[in-house]
């Protein structure tokens, strides 16, 4: 156990390394295709114009790292609607819970959601195991019997006590990361140059850009 923790740490410290370097990179490219897109450029507009993208990069990264640690966990559960319960709002499920986390050794067991979804499914978040949560659709509590939700459980609880979920919840927000910046790229970027265009001239065909919901 205590080899997979030391494993999944060192898989989010590189994680963290590996967005970074995305981001920085996509930043400096952005900032040097935006000036590009103004003229003629010459180097010097296109190392600041790179600079610039860099900063933005560098900001983007940090910040995301931020709410990956502060709120990324919620995030992701209100991403998916998921609403937290008490014992008295799923007894099974509760105890179940708490039957798997005294097994693992856990101090205390994670919080407990429940997801309205037609898909049976399961998941854990969270940076470590005193501040996780797990979550279950409505239809996996509909399907399973007591035993077989144990053993999802036990499957989601095992991911808490390894620390699986900090990685996966820092991917999770890091590559919301990686949007913010391709999201900037659309707007500032020549189908938004395209899209203005086509609007302002006469009887032209109007573009429009659809970004998907983070």
């Amino acid at each position: 156990m205590w080899e997979a923790i030391r494993a999944n740490r060192r898989r989010s410290t590189w994680l963290m390394l590996a967005m970074g370097v995305v981001l920085l990179s996509l930043g400096a490219s952005i900032g040097i295709l935006t000036v590009s897109w103004r003229g003629e450029p010459t180097i010097d507009d296109q190392l600041v114009g790179a600079f610039f993208g860099v900063l933005v990069g560098i900001a983007t990264w940090i910040g995301s790292w931020i709410y990956s640690a502060v709120d990324g966990d919620r995030a992701i559960l209100r991403s998916v609607g998921a609403r937290e319960i008490e014992k008295k709002d799923h007894p099974r499920l509760w105890n179940v819970v708490e039957e798997m986390s005294i097994a693992a050794g856990m101090n205390g067991m994670p919080r407990v959601y429940i997801i309205d979804d037609s898909a049976p499914n399961a998941f854990a978040v969270g940076r470590t195991p005193e501040k996780s949560s797990v979550a279950f659709t409505s239809t996996l509590l509909r399907t399973l019997t007591r035993d077989e939700l144990q053993g999802v459980a036990a499957h989601e609880i095992g991911h808490i006590v390894n620390e699986d979920i900090r990685f996966m919840t820092q991917a999770a927000v890091l590559v919301g990361g990686v949007e913010l910046l391709s999201r900037f790229f659309i707007r500032v970027g020549p189908f938004a140059a395209r899209g203005r265009r086509s609007s302002g001239g006469g009887g032209g065909t109007r573009m429009v850009v659809a970004v998907s919901p983070s």
